[in-house]
């Protein structure tokens, strides 16, 4: 990544999920992910054999603070992986995902039924993983937070057993007076 940030000084990172929209059609996916401020070397977009497309990026605010994602998505089987390309223009990755054009087109015409019913499954799958991650991706930001309630709880915790310890102790012994 470009213009990196002097190694002795202590980094901070205020992580963001950047909006994506979907262009769909026969012949391919677009996604359209908006990164207003990133230069090309700041960007990462790599594919692994399991189909997940993972997009990274980090961008330096200041001299002790990086802007940074890391967006992972599922590719549809009828993808041709192998002609995934990415193209950054005017603050936005262009990212066209190609799909397998003698497949589709052969399944299409043998039942068109159930070629919409399995994009609808894909499609469905895709929103569902894309919910999960961006649930688990609030859940890391939070993360500092997290800790912070956990300090404030324990510190009432230890007040709670303290108080009831000291009131135990100074409570005077009950006296027979009978």
């Amino acid at each position: 990544m470009a213009n990196k940030i002097q190694p002795d000084l202590k980094r901070s990172y205020e992580d963001f999920e950047p909006f994506c929209q979907w262009k769909r059609d026969n012949e391919r996916d677009i996604l359209e992910v908006h990164l207003e401020g990133f230069k090309k070397e700041q960007l990462r977009v790599q594919f692994n054999n399991s189909g997940i497309l993972t997009i990274t990026g980090e961008k330096p605010i200041d001299e002790t603070k990086c802007s940074r994602f890391k967006k992972e998505i599922n590719i549809a089987k009828d993808s041709d992986s192998n002609k995934i390309r990415a193209k950054l223009s005017r603050g936005v990755l262009l990212i066209t995902i190609p799909k397998i054009t003698s497949m589709s087109s052969k399944q299409a015409a043998v039942d068109p039924a159930s070629a919409a019913t399995e994009e609808n499954i894909q499609a469905k799958e895709n929103a569902l993983s894309s919910g999960l991650r961006n649930a688990i991706s609030s859940l890391k930001l939070s993360r500092k937070m997290a800790l912070n309630v956990l300090v404030v709880a324990a510190t009432f915790a230890i007040i709670g057993v303290g108080s009831y310890v000291s009131w135990k102790c100074l409570k005077p012994a009950p006296t027979d007076e009978t």
